[in-house]
This record gives structure tokens, C-alpha cells and sequence, in this order.
């Protein structure tokens, strides 16, 4: 299993598997609902629509699709990707996704009729991670090539690149607030950014294998980390942020 992710309601979960299925979980029992078919290779991302209607799944078949929850039913399959999809999200609104590929590109599609909007392609290595900001105003992109980029949405204007990891970016994330960000690399490290100056403000070091996913708390003062050296570390990142 590569990705899981609650419903909005937190009563269901989805979980993307090597089986080149997506299933439908009931938390309180566990029981199973529904398995989604329709990829042909794995499903490395999955997640739930901001109203919880809808599911997403990117793959390694090269491509995104949209499904109806309540149904299983594909709603919309989404080509453009020359390679593996890897990481995948939707807006804060549920109007747009973001999908990131071993092609190096980022796209930028509309949900409503599958619309490939932008691609951002100044990456020179796998983007292996995407975030939105809570405004949907911008996004994030982490690669391979070590960098984490800054992008003004719809334009796909680049607004920055933050340089500081030695590895692979394997995670960003936009605080709550929008003012920050959060990344976790193969170096080992998580790096605290402002995402106004680019200014790296603080790095964190106590994983010894590849930081795999990091995420602000809904609170934005605390991070919680995973690694692929089999543990989970919560950090107070509130007081290196400015007042």
C-alpha cells in the first residue's frame, strides 16, 4: 500500500495499493466499501475532494482519474504525463489538481472537464512532491533535483526556488497561514522556510533515513515527520517562525 488518506468527515479512508486498485474504507469498522479498477499499473497517490464527493488517484500508468465516491464509478481520466505519476492534490476549493511525474513536470489541471491548465517544467529531476497553499493562490513542488519551487497559481508563474536540501525533496508543505514551509528530504533533514524572503530559518536534524512525508499541525506551530528509518518525530517548530 503506497497512499491512504481520510475522508473530510473522517468516516471513510482510500488507500492506493501495487494491486493497481483504489479502496474505499469505513474507519469505525474497518469494513471494506468499495475497490475503484481502472489503472493498469500502481496507485502511488490517492486522496478525497474538499467535499469528500469525489476520490483522486495518480499512477504509475501515467495517469490521473476522477471517481465518484458514493458510486466507484470513473468520472474522468486525466492524460498529459509522458511517466509515473507520483504525488497528486486537489485546491483548497476543489476546482483544480496539481499532479507531479518522473517526466519533471508538475501539471495543473481543471477538475470540472479535465483541462490540462499549465505545466511547470523548470524542475531537472522528478517532481515527487505538490502542495497548495490554503488560498489556492500558489503552489509548491519538491524534486529530485533537490530544490523546492514556489509557483503563482493559475499563471504558473515561478516565484521562487528555495535551495538548501542535498537530496531528494520528498515532502513540502504550506503552514496554515500560508507564511511558511515545511520540506523533508533523502539528506535526512526537515527545513523550516519563509516562503516571503526564501529564507531557510531553521533546519532540523534526529531522523537516520530518508524524511518521507511532513505536515503542519492545523494549529501551524508543531510538524510531524516520517521516516524511513521506521519512526515518527513531532517537532515545536513555533519558535523559530517570526513574530
Amino acid at each position: 500500500m503506497f497512499s491512504v488518506h481520510f475522508s473530510p468527515n473522517g468516516k471513510q479512508a482510500l488507500s492506493g495499493s501495487a494491486d493497481n486498485t483504489l479502496k474505499l474504507w469505513e474507519v469505525p469498522s474497518g469494513r471494506l466499501l468499495l475497490t475503484f479498477l481502472g489503472h493498469s499499473n500502481w496507485i502511488k497517490s490517492v486522496s478525497f475532494s474538499p467535499d469528500g464527493q469525489y476520490a483522486l488517484s495518480g499512477s504509475w500508468d501515467h495517469t490521473l482519474k476522477l471517481w465518484e465516491v458514493s458510486s466507484g464509478k470513473p468520472v474522468r481520466t486525466f492524460y498529459g504525463h509522458t511517466h509515473f505519476i507520483r504525488p497528486t492534490c486537489f485546491s483548497p476549493d476543489g476546482k483544480y489538481i496539481l499532479s507531479g511525474s518522473r517526466d519533471h513536470t508538475m501539471k495543473l489541471w481543471e477538475v470540472s472537464n479535465g483541462k490540462l491548465l499549465h505545466t511547470f517544467q523548470e524542475h531537472t529531476g522528478s517532481v515527487r512532491t505538490v502542495d497548495f497553499s490554503s488560498d489556492g493562490k500558489y503552489a509548491l513542488s519538491g524534486s529530485r533535483d533537490g530544490t523546492i519551487k514556489l509557483w503563482e497559481i493559475p499563471r504558473g508563474k515561478l516565484l521562487r526556488t528555495f535551495l538548501g536540501h542535498s537530496s531528494w525533496v520528498k515532502s513540502v508543505n504550506f503552514s496554515p497561514d500560508g507564511k511558511y514551509i515545511i520540506s523533508g528530504s533523502s539528506d535526512k533533514t526537515i527545513i523550516l522556510w519563509e516562503v516571503s524572503s526564501g529564507k531557510m530559518l531553521h533546519t532540523f536534524y534526529g531522523h537516520n533515513d530518508d524524511v518521507q512525508v511532513v505536515i503542519f499541525s492545523p494549529d501551524g506551530k508543531c510538524v510531524l515527520s516520517g521516516s524511513f528509518d521506521k519512526t515518527m518525530i513531532l517537532w515545536d517548530v513555533s519558535k523559530f517562525m517570526h513574530e
